[in-house]
């Protein structure tokens, strides 16, 4: 089996993990064991900055950063001049997603194509749809996009937390944003 990636794409925060050899290991991005700021930059050669490097040139060139993915995904503009530069937010989306499969194949040592991405609850499917063509342009092989509430059911079906057959839960997420879903589980 190939190896898989699950990108936690947040508001603030992405953190990815890799399952591979029947195991679920953190990628270390840009040296952090936990999490990077979900920022995008450009540099003044135009060279796409992510995570912590894009969130410092944040502070001085404001104008070619976005502290969020999300940030963008929300812009009702049309695109955004950088560096005497039109960027869509589809290519700003895409670089997001190129800067970080560049840094997680550094970060491992090999090429990994495939990816799970959670996103937000409040995504909507035009943003969906949005995230999985950016993923997907920057090289991804996208298996699915879940909802962070449902990454996280998933996530307590597999490690065996849950145990019973069947039930009704509540799943909350306390990110930056306070979730909660009921799912239902019929059968085991």
């Amino acid at each position: 089996m190939q190896p898989i990636l699950g990108i936690d794409l947040g508001q603030t925060k992405t953190k990815v993990s890799i399952f591979r050899n029947e195991k679920v290991e953190m990628v270390p991005l840009c040296g952090s064991i936990g999490s990077i700021p979900s920022s995008i930059a450009f540099n003044n050669e135009g060279r796409i900055l992510i995570g912590n490097e894009a969130y410092q040139l944040g502070f001085m060139q404001p104008e070619q950063c976005f502290a969020s993915l999300q940030t963008v995904m929300h812009n009702k503009d049309k695109g955004i001049k950088i560096h005497q530069n039109q960027l869509s937010l589809s290519e700003i989306a895409s670089g997001y997603f190129i800067g970080l499969k560049r840094e997680i194949e550094y970060c491992l040592d090999e090429r990994i194509d495939n990816a799970t991405i959670s996103i937000p609850q409040y995504n909507n499917n035009k943003e969906i749809h949005w995230i999985e063509e950016a993923a997907k342009s920057a090289g991804f092989h996208v298996i699915s996009i879940l909802r962070e509430p449902m990454a996280a059911f998933i996530y307590y079906l597999a490690s065996g937390i849950l145990k019973d057959d069947r039930g009704l839960y509540l799943i909350y997420d306390f990110g930056s944003e306070f979730n909660v879903s009921i799912v239902r589980k019929n059968s085991p």
